[in-house]
């Protein structure tokens, strides 16, 4: 499949804080509020610490954005950057398949696309049309990739994006967040119908609906899943006009929790190996410049957060084996801001080779 190029793309501010608005709650009505009292100093200008996080040579941080890029952990320089066509990219998913593939998803709906390379020096590989706007891309145990299209079902997808095999109706609506949990059961968020789709494996790149999770649920934004397979899910109710996570014992369909303090327009959520939980709050429009946001952590079992982490415009989260916090934000082009488990301090800030990042991954080619 060709690729196209544009030189020189015009990437503008509203423009993206308008594709952070619809991913985040759907509409532009919406007023979320500002950051609770006690909060750390605004990331970027804290300095950092000289701490580093710990280096580990069989893991990776991967950058999706208007570029791909790859870092040993603990750089701040990348070891490889991909190019992508940046005219066809608005918000990026990204899944490693386990077969030395790393497969990226642009976001786009007029011009949906996968693109497959080399996990370990990023070589493009392969390109793929798709059949919708992919907010979200996981891979199962076996590396089959599976992709909310934006519509009504879930695409499956061969080891490295090579093609499709399979097409889950059942359970969906407009499908929204993805999750696997660690029994390697498929968690679905349905937007707008409010309600969490749960699949279990039957064969390679094949799932059958086993139930669905409605109470608690409002329209879900994010998904994760804890170290004891407890399901967290990110929810905004149009009606109550409210934001809040809803925490579920594995197996279970009602909520044992249900946080609301210090969330307003969640768009990622992460539980470290501690239990602790990380919520990315971003209001793209509140205040003058639009760039608001922050992190709620929580302690396992907490409904308050124990600290609150401003960030400017925060995109995209992920966590290490160490439970180091990255946290991608889209402010001057971007940066990752790398924390100490618990996002207690900042040690480290990512500039170069991240352009708009809106996707981080840690894992081992």
């Amino acid at each position: 499949m060709s690729r196209r190029t544009i030189s020189n793309p015009a990437i503008t501010r509203a423009a993206w804080d308008v594709a952070l608005a619809a991913a985040l709650l759907g509409c532009a009505a919406c007023s979320p509020v500002g950051p609770r009292p006690n909060t750390l100093p605004p990331s970027a200008a804290a300095a950092p610490a000289t701490a580093r996080p710990v280096k580990d040579s069989r893991l990776f941080l991967y950058v999706g954005g208007l570029k791909l890029s790859m870092y040993a952990l603990g750089a701040s320089k990348p070891q490889y950057i991909a190019s992508v066509n940046p005219a066809t990219v608005l918000r990026v998913a990204l899944a490693l398949d386990f077969h030395g593939h790393i497969c990226e998803s642009n976001g786009e709906i007029s011009y949906a696309q996968f693109m497959a390379y080399n996990a370990t020096t990023l070589t493009f590989l392969k390109g793929l049309t798709g059949i919708g706007a992919f907010p979200a891309l996981v891979a199962d145990r076996l590396g089959y990739l599976y992709a909310s299209t934006g519509g009504g079902d879930i695409a499956v997808y061969a080891p490295g994006c090579t093609h499709q095999v399979n097409t889950i109706h059942r359970g969906v609506d407009v499908v929204g967040p993805l999750v696997f949990d660690h029994s390697g059961n498929l968690y679905a968020g349905m937007q707008p119908h409010y309600a969490v789709s749960v699949y279990a494996p039957t064969r390679p790149g094949h799932m059958k609906l086993v139930r669905q999770i409605r109470e608690g649920v409002g329209n879900p934004l994010a998904l994760a899943i804890g170290p004891t397979n407890d399901l967290f899910v990110a929810s905004w109710n149009y009606t109550t006009k409210s934001a809040s996570v809803t925490v579920y014992r594995s197996g279970g369909s009602t909520p044992v929790r249900t946080i609301t303090k210090g969330i307003k327009a969640p768009l990622a959520l992460a539980v470290d190996s501690k239990g602790r939980l990380y919520v990315v709050n971003n209001p793209p429009y509140e205040g003058s410049s639009g760039q608001s946001g922050w992190i709620s952590v929580y302690a396992p079992g907490s409904s308050q957060p124990m600290r609150t982490v401003k960030v400017r415009n925060p995109a995209a989260l992920a966590l290490d084996p160490s439970d180091n916090v990255y946290v991608a934000n889209l402010v001057n082009h971007s940066s990752v801001l790398v924390y100490s488990a618990g996002a207690k301090t900042l040690l480290q800030t990512i500039t170069k080779g991240v352009d708009q990042a809106t996707a981080l991954l840690v894992g081992s080619p």
